[in-house]
């Protein structure tokens, strides 16, 4: 088997929908995928991190109401069972590419200080223990730049 001999790592991690077993055969101790995920996805072998989106998109985007820019109260439920299925102290991402059209769009970096803040706060009230990552920017060099170091 190819994976075998590859050593595991808290550190390492995957990204996209795949099985378990996949993790487990590259040594990965974590995997996300963008928020398509469902409680079926935390489990004991590799720890699944829930990824927050604040896209426009209400299908990707149970965690945020851009129209009323506040989470949405609904997803208190989904955070809670979360956090009943694997416990406190997980790690939660937060927000992915900002500065990306059909990504979270989120062009000021104020805007995504603020939102990224509420995030926290809002998972905290179930995960008071909670750890968070923030998300990734991948848009060219010129985008950065208008990005100071907010978060």
């Amino acid at each position: 088997m190819w994976g075998a001999e590859c050593m595991t790592s808290g550190k390492k991690g995957v990204a996209g929908k795949t099985s378990v077993s996949n993790y487990v055969s590259v040594g990965a101790g974590w995997w996300y995928n963008w928020q398509h995920w469902n409680l079926s996805d935390f489990n004991n072998q590799v720890e699944m991190v829930p990824m927050v989106r604040f896209c426009k998109d209400s299908k990707y985007c149970v965690f945020y109401d851009r129209g009323l820019n506040k989470p949405r109260q609904s997803s208190a439920e989904l955070v809670r069972q979360v956090v009943e299925k694997r416990g406190e102290g997980g790690y939660w991402l937060i927000g992915n590419e900002p500065e990306v059209p059909n990504q979270d769009e989120v062009y000021d970096p104020v805007v995504a200080a603020r939102m990224y803040r509420e995030m926290v706060d809002f998972i905290k009230i179930s995960d008071p223990k909670a750890k968070f990552i923030v998300g990734g920017w991948a848009g060219p060099e010129e985008s950065k730049k208008n990005w100071p170091l907010l978060l």
